[in-house]
């Protein structure tokens, strides 16, 4: 577990996960060869629709999450969840770096 002297763990972890997907959105956009405020504002609407896709995703699942919560199994229903969302995660890795 992460004690209270050890937070900057997180911020590290958060930041160097958002700048290896910041690269990929780098690289996505590299086709369209876009340069000055036409990149920024692409960036930009790419960020806030991501964000915006999050926002509702967290809106959707988080009452379904708080009402598994109050199962007497919650922890196994969690782990299968966990383990549902890996291996589709496992799955979309190898088919982009087989197909491409």
């Amino acid at each position: 577990m992460l004690g209270e002297g050890r937070a900057w763990h997180r911020f590290a972890v958060a930041f160097v996960f958002g700048l290896v997907h910041g690269l990929g959105f780098a690289d996505a956009l590299m086709p369209l060869a876009l340069t000055g405020w036409s990149l920024v504002r692409a960036l930009a609407g790419f960020n806030l629709g991501v964000e915006l896709g999050q926002a509702i995703a967290i809106g959707l699942v988080l009452p379904i999450m708080f009402m598994i919560g109050r199962l007497a199994r919650a922890v196994l229903v969690y782990r299968y969840a966990s383990l549902a969302v890996a291996a589709a995660g496992t799955y979309w890795l190898v088919e982009r770096i087989h197909f491409e």
